[in-house]
């Protein structure tokens, strides 16, 4: 991909390799977007969904670990990644929103904290934000963000909300508690460690925080 932004930004909806002898590029990589809980191959855009990939590139199994290698496989052979991506451009791309792992499942609807977190890296008066999930008895789960505010400025939920709302982030994606925090717990690759956040903002409410 010649251009820098989509390069950076995006994977292709499709692999496809020249033959050595010559021709038409053959497809070497089969590629699918699945909603992380099952169910039919999304087709859509901006529906997030787990990457499946089946090829010859694709390696067969964990080394003496059959269990491990059923997990991590379909039925129909495809690899799940563990990776959340979305359709874009008409399908031409797949574009990175996150893991699995993190997915706020908030009443039926897959949401990206990754999603909410971008937008808040422009937050004027935020030095740092992570969004996770919160469990919730109706919603099942519903948003928590936990910010930094930066200093000699204050960070309060509507003030989040609605600067996300003038991002034009879908009303039923905006957080719906807010945790203020000195500073976010990072690995040694300095990346938030989004759960221990979370375990964080638990502990907050039992507190009665």
């Amino acid at each position: 991909m010649p251009d820098p932004v989509e390069r950076a930004s995006f994977f292709p909806g499709a692999l496809h390799l020249p033959p050595y002898h010559g021709g038409a590029p053959a497809l070497i990589m089969e590629s699918r977007l699945v909603p992380p809980g099952g169910g039919d191959t999304i087709t859509e855009e901006g529906v997030p969904g787990e990457l499946q990939i089946r090829g010859p590139a694709v390696f067969e199994g964990y080394w003496r670990a059959p269990d491990r290698t059923e997990e991590a496989f379909t039925d129909d052979g495809f690899f799940k990644t563990g990776d959340l991506f979305q359709i874009e451009q008409g399908g031409r791309f797949y574009r990175f929103v996150g893991r699995c792992k993190d997915l706020i499942i908030r009443g039926g609807v897959n949401i990206s904290p990754e999603e909410i977190d971008q937008l808040l890296g422009g937050h004027p008066n935020l030095a740092e934000a992570c969004v996770f999930a919160l469990p919730d008895p109706v919603m099942g789960e519903r948003i928590g963000v936990a910010a930094v505010p930066r200093p000699g400025s204050e960070a309060t939920l509507d003030a989040v909300t609605a600067y996300l709302r003038e991002q034009d982030l879908a009303v039923f994606k905006l957080p719906e508690r807010l945790f203020v925090f000195d500073s976010l717990p990072r690995n040694v690759t300095n990346k938030v460690m989004r759960s221990e956040v979370r375990d964080m903002a638990l502990a907050m409410i039992e507190e009665g925080a």
